[in-house]
């Protein structure tokens, strides 16, 4: 038997479980994985403000009171606002303070990765999956985005662990994490249904295939008590938002009303063609995944604790979808990302079983899944893969337009610029003595107005005066005044 990941005899009626022989090269190991990560993450904190950042920041965090309540749109992650409203008020309005909870999350999410695959299959596939998570394109630049999809996914996969745990061996204190966990997970962002229905549908096949180590009765009535407690405290934790904006806001909106089924084939589509961008970008996981998680799958340590694999969690979300005729924006499906990894790492470690003498040294195991992150890590900072994502809606121009304005901004003056870029100019207009009072849309006595045109949007001059309903005739012919990377600022003045 290896010594690095050798199987305990258990107990009559549980598991074997997987332990290792007592060292600190596994906390150095996955310490040093953590550290990287976190490195790389930080390079990316001080980036260009996105638009679901600035509204984040701008009208959810600005108070306690709007984060708990302000429910107008789904922006507002309810969980991730008070986090940023209590980072901001600490550390100010910087860009990194703004994208603190978001990045502490994305840094968690490495370990409790690492926690969720070492209990299933050891130390070794544990590395493996920390390594990819810490280098991983997709999940560095979402711990740098000032949303609530990171936090989303940490609460996934502990969940997911947790769920194996009692499976395994039924404890209160197992049942109370787990509640916690998941109204953790709804109170961020209520399509934290999509990840619960995968954990809870995995763990239901194991209970109704009676393969867990704990009674099939006891846990069917301790699992449907523990999802009421849960439904019953997330209705609690929304009724501040439903007495402001009302039920439907929560349960109606864009991201969770139903569709036509007309509607649905041409959605689904194109939702996957955006999640083409993800997989382009981790193209080394695309190629691994099929033939390594056909292994895990098949044939590996995952097996020891003879559950089903974690695959099947996808079975869950995907009969939510159809059945509430869904087509969620791909970063909805973030959480399922870390469960790749997961699962690439259980494969590689069932690839490495057959290597001879790898087993007794699972340090050398290690030592490789840090070179790999740090590679990761350098091809994703050296490519500006994050830098030149329009994820959350980018605006690179936004401080050199705000620079820009600021100097010449009269009190008569009037910003015309599109609602996608107007929430980043808005951020770093709010950061001058100016503020934002220039962006009002109250054009009857303005004497001057700036109007800004960002091409990526495919906007051009006409168009963005007709969004902002400009009487067109009461100002002069307007001038190009200044040009950036993708911006142009036109200017006109009110004729006589």
């Amino acid at each position: 038997m290896r010594q690095a990941d050798r199987v305990e005899s258990p107990r009559r009626g549980e598991p074997p479980r997987w332990r290792g022989k007592r060292s600190t090269i596994p906390l150095l190991v996955v310490g040093s994985i953590v550290a990287v990560g976190a490195l790389v993450r930080a390079q990316l904190l001080d980036q260009v403000i996105r638009r679901d950042e600035a509204q984040t920041y701008l009208q959810f965090a600005g108070s306690f009171t709007a984060a708990l309540t302000d429910y107008s749109q789904p922006n507002n992650h309810i969980l991730h606002s008070i986090l940023v409203r209590v980072s901001t008020l600490l550390a100010g309005g910087e860009p990194w303070a703004i994208r603190l909870p978001a990045y502490l999350a994305g840094v968690a999410l490495i370990g409790v990765v690492y926690w969720w695959v070492s209990s299933t299959a050891g130390r070794r596939a544990g590395y493996v999956a920390a390594a990819l998570v810490a280098g991983s394109s997709v999940l560095i630049e979402y711990s740098t985005i000032a949303r609530g999809y990171t936090m989303i996914a940490v609460a996934f996969v502990a969940l997911l662990e947790i769920s194996r745990r009692l499976l395994i061996r039924d404890t209160p204190r197992l049942w109370t994490a787990w509640v916690l966990v998941a109204l953790l997970g709804f109170v961020t962002v209520p399509v934290f249904a999509l990840p619960f229905a995968g954990v809870a549908g995995w763990f239901t096949f194991n209970v109704v295939a009676d393969l867990g180590f704990t009674p099939r009765r006891t846990l069917l009535l301790r699992g449907g008590g523990a999802v009421a407690v849960v439904g019953a405290l997330t209705a609690v934790a929304y009724l501040p938002a439903v007495a402001a904006n009302g039920f439907d806001a929560i349960v109606a909106n864009d991201f969770v009303r139903g569709l036509s089924w007309g509607d649905l084939p041409q959605l689904w589509k194109a939702g996957l063609v955006d999640l083409e961008k993800w997989l382009l970008r981790d193209w080394y996981v695309v190629l691994a995944y099929p033939v390594l998680a056909t292994v895990a799958a098949l044939h590996g340590p995952a097996k020891a604790d003879r559950l089903f694999s974690p695959a099947l969690v996808l079975v869950g979300p995907a009969l939510l979808v159809v059945v509430q005729r869904l087509a969620p924006p791909e970063r909805i499906w973030l959480f399922l990302w870390p469960l790749t990894l997961g699962l690439v790492g259980i494969g590689a470690r069932s690839v490495l079983d057959r290597i001879p003498r790898l087993g007794s040294k699972g340090w050398l195991v290690g030592a490789a899944a840090a070179i790999l992150a740090v590679v990761m890590g350098w091809r994703v900072l050296s490519t500006d893969q994050v830098i030149l994502s329009r994820e959350a809606g980018i605006f690179r121009d936004g401080p050199e337009v705000a620079d820009w304005l600021v100097p010449r901004l009269e009190t008569d003056d009037r910003v015309v610029v599109e609602s996608h870029p107007r929430w980043v100019l808005a951020y770093y207009l709010n950061r001058h003595p100016v503020g934002t009072a220039n962006l009002a849309r109250d054009y009857a006595n303005a004497e001057r107005l700036f109007v800004v045109v960002y091409r990526p949007r495919s906007q051009e001059l006409p168009s963005v005066l007709a969004e902002a309903h400009v009487r067109t005739d009461e100002f002069t012919a307007p001038d190009r005044v200044a040009r950036m990377d993708e911006t142009e600022i036109f200017l006109a003045e009110r004729q006589n």
